[in-house]
């Protein structure tokens, strides 16, 4: 969990230079509270199975999130005599995640890899709260050695889905 709070006042004097800014309309007294909470659970489990030149790694696993954000913001003159004051304001926002990897290798030189996540969000609407996101890779290795320089080559190709969880609100 993180969690971060912050609050505070911001004084500009009537008799500022910016004071006299229709804007201001006599100097500025403003108060201020943030609130932010990022929660997250995550769980899965993991197999390994090696037989001859077959090897499988296959992880499975649940994520959930939740972040909440609360915003108050008290906007007067130091006169007293104009109120901004803005409603606060509060937003709470979920995501939950099934996922999946399988890793496959032949040997010690070529490697296989398979995944798929689906997310679902509260951050959209009805119609477009869930997504999946499948990725596959293969790779070969041409060189692995214990020297200090250079010990490992490896090429790898992937492609795979990405997803885009932030909204304009």
């Amino acid at each position: 969990m993180d969690y971060s709070k912050g609050q505070g006042t911001i004084i500009i004097p009537n008799t500022s230079a910016i004071a006299f800014d229709d804007l201001l309309g006599g100097g500025l007294n403003n108060s201020y509270l943030n609130e932010r909470q990022n929660t997250l659970l995550e769980f899965y489990l993991n197999y390994n199975k090696k037989v001859k030149k077959h090897g499988i790694d296959l992880m499975g696993g649940y994520s959930w999130q939740r972040f909440y954000q609360f915003n108050r913001d008290l906007r007067n003159n130091t006169g007293g005599t104009k109120d901004e004051s803005r409603p606060d304001k509060s937003k709470e926002l979920y995501l939950l995640s099934f996922f999946t990897r399988l890793n496959y290798t032949y040997g010690e030189k070529f490697l296989f890899t398979f995944s798929l996540r689906n997310d679902h969000t509260s951050r959209f609407g009805p119609n477009a709260r869930s997504g999946y996101f499948p990725a596959a890779a293969v790779a070969y290795k041409f060189r692995e050695t214990d020297e200090k320089y250079l010990n490992s080559v490896k090429l790898r190709l992937g492609v795979g889905v990405t997803g885009q969880g932030e909204s304009k609100t």
